[in-house]
């Protein structure tokens, strides 16, 4: 098990439950892995290479005692012997940092954040929702930090992009108990809507909401969703749901709400992040991605076979490097949005790699780093720039095979420096 299905196995065994519906889940959780890759702390950047997504290999595989000398940027690397003067005229050596090997908690995604300001916004936010909905308070169940104080949060480089809660809905008289789910996010690319998407069975259509902001409308699974798009770009998306999923069994026999009235409710302007809604850059299409790292990462007689490639605000592509005919190694890269700065400082980790390199190439900063023997060997390359953070990584077949063909790294530099992939709206 690698890459994707690593990190998603890694979090299903280290972070409670939700109460959501496990479709929701894997859809949701899938994006904020990757969205998390660069902001769960600074060093994610190395940490790649821990979990099999980042080990890769330098064009010539050499340990701690060594380093790859390169003739130029896209030139046939020679080794270097003597590792005291490895340092290029263009390269800044990182000090490597001294984490505990045993301290893997930087792979998990930032907590839920559970300040009481935040508590008091999600108070707040049933309570606007209330004077829309339900003015008397005869259905919504009084939100309670203590009690039933549910709350779904993501973050991106240390910047808030989502924040939710999921509200009791109960009918006089009955034993069921529905649910009232709030969802504010920083635009479209950071929320759970499948409008659209083949197979998802959704049934979508669009609405107008008060101020002529645009709204749309989805029914699935019994389930109704409002999505409003707001004039500083948030998304608030209101959902009513007969069943609270884990809460309860049993159903209310009906909500009574319309979705005119949910896309009122959702147009409030009072719903909206603490801090504000924070910049994310346009989101990079899987293909375009993929198109540009080919046509720069690939040369005659090579492919990349078995690809998995994902769109969005973190994009990736990955598959296996052929060279005629032979299978090579594992070749990825990823953009990754830059949303805030903490999580796009790469750190050079001493129980990740033997040595580290801030590089400049045609003007731009690089980092450089060759992953330890015992973590797989190799080099990753990454630079963050105006829109997105972008790395390459590669994992030769068989690093033992040192005149087997190695990816050229200079074509990793092309790569992250490559305009095309920092788009801006």
């Amino acid at each position: 098990m690698t890459g994707i299905d690593q990190r998603l196995h890694d979090l299903a065994t280290r972070l409670p439950v939700p109460e959501v519906p496990v479709a929701d889940d894997l859809a949701r959780g899938r994006r904020r892995v990757r969205r998390t890759r660069l902001a769960a702390a600074s060093a994610a950047l190395a940490t790649l290479a821990v979990i099999g997504t980042a080990a890769a290999a330098s064009p010539a595989l050499l340990g701690a005692d060594q380093s790859p000398r390169y003739a130029d940027r896209h030139g046939t690397p020679r080794p270097s012997p003597d590792a005291s003067a490895s340092t290029l005229p263009d390269e800044v050596e990182i000090t490597p940092s001294k984490a505990p090997r045993q301290d893997r908690r930087h792979l998990l995604p930032p907590p839920p954040t559970t300040s009481r300001d935040t508590k008091r916004t999600l108070a707040a936010w049933q309570r606007v929702l209330a004077e829309h909905l339900d003015p008397r308070w005869q259905h919504l169940v009084r939100y309670d930090a203590r009690t039933n104080g549910n709350e779904q949060s993501g973050t991106s480089g240390g910047v808030v992009t989502s924040l939710g809660s999921k509200y009791g809905w109960q009918n006089a008289g009955e034993q069921g108990l529905g649910m009232l789910q709030v969802s504010v996010n920083a635009d479209w690319s950071t929320l759970y809507w499948e409008c659209g998407a083949a197979g998802a069975g959704w049934s979508c259509h669009d609405a107008d909401a008060p101020g002529g902001g645009k709204a749309r409308v989805a029914e699935h699974d019994g389930v109704l969703d409002v999505a409003v798009e707001h004039a500083d770009g948030t998304v608030v998306v209101l959902t009513a749901d007969s069943l609270f999923g884990n809460n309860s069994t049993v159903p209310v026999s009906g909500m009574g709400l319309s979705e005119g009235d949910l896309v009122r409710a959702a147009a409030d302007d009072r719903l909206a992040l603490p801090g504000g809604a924070p910049d994310i850059p346009p989101p990079l299409a899987a293909r375009r991605l993929e198109s540009v790292g080919r046509a720069t990462l690939l040369a005659a007689g090579e492919d990349l076979s078995g690809v998995e490639a994902y769109g969005g605000t973190d994009a990736s592509v990955r598959g296996r490097w052929f060279v005629g005919g032979q299978d090579r190694g594992r070749l990825g890269w990823e953009a990754i949005a830059r949303v805030g700065e903490a999580g796009n400082r790469p750190e050079c980790l001493a129980s990740r790699f033997t040595r580290c390199v801030l590089r400049t190439v045609d003007g731009q900063q690089l980092f450089v780093g060759y992953v330890r023997p015992d973590q797989g060997g190799g080099w990753q390359v990454s630079r963050s720039g105006p829109a997105y953070t972008v790395l390459v990584t590669f994992n030769p077949s068989d690093p033992a095979a040192g005149g087997a063909p190695q990816l050229p790294i200079g074509r990793a530099f092309a790569l992250v420096t490559d305009d095309r992939l920092q788009p801006r709206g």
